[in-house]
């Protein structure tokens, strides 16, 4: 793990980012949901012709999206890499690559993918000790080659 954070910082926010990206491709909902704070700032980015459309989303909204999202998608994964995490021991700044790759359930191939730079902001929640996502944004990354996988 990359950063400044202290280490044990480090791990407890990387094992919730680790859970937060299987519940995600597991469609597991209410555990993704609850990796974010009650009034946590939410933009998420769709991609139309190559043109980022970002939309502010309450938690609720957030739910909502991914409902429709897992309902499109019968399968969905998301490849993380170069992970950094910066702060302190109550409030972490993690960026990382993002690849999504969504395919219908009706298809064998992916119908859509994405891959992009995801910055997070978790904090330990007062009312529980728990670190949640306050803060999250996306930013695609222009024509990036699709290397295989060695």
């Amino acid at each position: 793990l990359a950063g400044t954070a202290p280490i044990d910082a480090k791990l407890k926010v990387s094992q919730i980012l680790g859970e937060w990206q299987r519940a995600w491709q597991d469609n597991d909902l209410e555990t993704y949901i609850s990796k974010y704070a009650e009034d946590a700032d939410i933009t998420r980015v769709t991609v139309k012709s190559g043109k980022e459309e970002a939309v502010r989303l309450t938690k609720a909204e957030l739910r909502e999206k991914m409902v429709t999202l897992s309902e499109k998608y019968s399968k969905i994964e998301v490849d993380i890499s170069n992970v950094q995490i910066n702060g302190d021991n109550a409030v972490a700044d993690v960026s990382f690559y993002q690849k999504f790759i969504g395919t219908p359930a009706s298809e064998s191939q992916p119908a859509y993918s994405d891959y992009g730079t995801k910055k997070l902001i978790f904090m330990v929640d007062p009312a529980d000790g728990l670190w949640k996502i306050y803060s999250e944004s996306w930013k695609l990354y222009q024509d990036v080659p699709d290397y295989p996988k060695l």
